[in-house]
């Protein structure tokens, strides 16, 4: 009689296929709670927006972004302005971030933060707060 040392590799491929079964079950969840992180950050990010032009409302008397004097429009505020302007430092490569104003008169009276997301299954969702300052709002994604 032989003495049996090791797995046959039928054995093996068994084991492979049961492990291969319950990653392929986890990861899916894994990358949901992954962008619920991403959309977590991004809302975070919309609140110090917020805080800061609540701030800044405080000291100029207007909301940024300020009225351009040349063709009178509130301009969309891109990150590199909310970060200059606003003293805030937003660096996400999931989302970008604008700034868009409503102004009345020679002032900006309104705005609303939005964070678009740049890339992934959630291309092109969005999340919105403006100065009322409620909690952000949130487009459908599927990842969500």
């Amino acid at each position: 009689m032989r003495l049996r040392v090791g797995f046959t590799i039928t054995e093996i491929m068994v084991v492979l296929i049961i492990v291969g079964i319950f990653s392929a079950l986890t990861f899916g969840a894994f990358s949901k709670k992954v962008e619920i992180d991403k959309r977590r950050n991004a809302a975070e990010n919309l609140k110090v927006i917020y805080n800061m032009e609540k701030r800044y409302q405080l000291d100029n008397g207007q909301f940024f972004p300020p009225k351009d004097p040349g063709d009178g429009s509130c301009s969309a505020a891109t990150v590199a302005d909310i970060n200059k302007d606003l003293r805030v430092f937003i660096r996400d490569s999931y989302f970008s971030y604008s700034i868009e104003g409503e102004c009345s008169g020679t002032k900006t009276m309104e705005y609303r933060a939005v964070a678009t997301r740049s890339d992934g299954p959630c291309l092109g969702s969005t999340i919105t707060l403006t100065q009322a300052g409620s909690e952000p709002v949130v487009s459908a994604c599927a990842g969500w």
